[in-house]
């Protein structure tokens, strides 16, 4: 459909949201920190594998993490997208994948982790506003939005407010697949 105009509520929490990422807006390249992570089971959530990644020792090592939905389902995609604060954190998770053995309904998976063909943040958080602004609403609810963690390690509102397009991402289109 037509993308929703801002109203004065959208546009207020858009501000916000965007004053508290500004940081890690403008922050430099630092390498390569974006992460893709594959063979998640299908019937974990996003809090569930954020958590584990917790356990694991990557606490506060993350500032952008999303695990899709498919909101027809109820259950993710098989895949999520990690940003790490520097390629040095992203380059030891990626050694210690193969030890992090998430539980799920049926076998134990061992996580396979590949870089990401868009690195850094500012480059994942757009792409990941252009497929959650293009996807059916459910793909909007807040537990399904990605989170975002300052420098600090507090938790940020994802910026797109439900059923809100930016400004700057309208008209953005289904990113392909390869």
């Amino acid at each position: 459909g037509p993308p929703v105009e801002l109203g004065a509520d959208g546009a207020s929490i858009w501000a916000q949201s965007c004053g508290s990422l500004r940081a890690l807006l403008l922050r430099p390249a630092q390498g390569d920190t974006s992460i893709i992570v594959q063979r998640v089971p299908k019937t974990l959530t996003q809090q569930q594998l954020y958590e584990e990644f917790c356990h694991a020792g990557f606490n506060n090592a993350v500032d952008l993490f999303h695990l899709p939905v498919d909101c027809r389902k109820q259950r993710n995609l098989g895949f999520c997208a990690v940003n790490f604060r520097t390629a040095d954190l992203a380059q030891r998770f990626c050694q210690a994948v193969p030890s992090i053995r998430v539980v799920a309904p049926g076998a134990p998976r061992t996580l396979v982790a590949t870089l990401a063909q868009r690195q850094g943040f500012p480059a994942m958080l757009g792409h990941i506003v252009g497929s959650i602004t293009s996807s059916p609403p459910g793909g909007r609810v807040q537990e399904n939005l990605p989170l975002i963690f300052t420098e600090e390690g507090e938790p940020v509102r994802f910026p797109v407010p439900v059923g809100v397009v930016p400004p700057r991402w309208e008209g953005a289109g289904r990113p392909s697949r390869r």
